[in-house]
């Protein structure tokens, strides 16, 4: 059964609980000290409004795509793209659903099936994450493209071609390739 969204999940609540300590805390030692009135009124206003306003904004934010790079490898789960629209004045963008992958740095092309290129092994409690790509005609029609392919039963693996400007150092949103996922290496009999 899904929740709905006026139902607290698991890490809500331990946000919600660390809250409430931290305000009664704070509560305890402003009603205990020796000041001003409308201090101890304003200090209790000032930290429920805190509470309240801070606690809407972690609701806002869950489940939102990050708009960090996309891992050197990944395995992707799901692509969604949606179009720019010059009559409401959307940027569009592409949100792709992606599980990181071992091993760093761009790979050559003819070396993505040589075995051992790309470790295809999910590390215990690895999860996917959700990524936000600036939308451009190309990645459109690569995503489309490996989405096309997922449907029809065949894994894809993206792999980033971004090349280091300087040593350590990236371009951010670089393109990316997707390939057909390699058969996993077996351990020998």
């Amino acid at each position: 059964m899904l929740p709905d969204e006026n139902t607290l999940l698991l890490g809500e609540i331990e946000l919600v609980a660390a809250y409430v300590l931290l305000a009664a805390l704070l509560l305890s030692i402003t009603i205990w000290n020796r000041v001003r009135w409308w201090i101890k009124a304003g200090t209790i206003v000032i930290t429920c409004g805190f509470f309240f306003i801070s606690f809407m904004s972690v609701r806002q934010i869950l489940g939102w795509p990050t708009s960090a790079e996309l891992p050197d490898q990944f395995e992707l789960i799901w692509a969604f793209v949606q179009e720019p629209d010059e009559a409401s004045r959307t940027a569009g963008g592409i949100f792709v659903w992606a599980m990181t992958l071992p091993g760093e740095g761009p790979l050559d092309p003819a070396d993505i099936y040589q075995p051992g290129a790309i470790d295809t092994r999910v590390q215990p409690g690895q999860l996917p994450r959700a990524y936000k790509l600036p939308y451009t005609r190309t990645t459109h029609e690569d995503v489309e493209e490996a989405v096309t392919k997922m449907v029809d039963g065949v894994r894809q693996i993206g792999v980033t071609d971004r090349k280091p400007k300087k040593p350590g150092e990236h371009a951010p949103h670089s393109p990316f390739s997707f390939y057909d996922r390699p058969d996993p290496i077996l351990p020998p009999k």
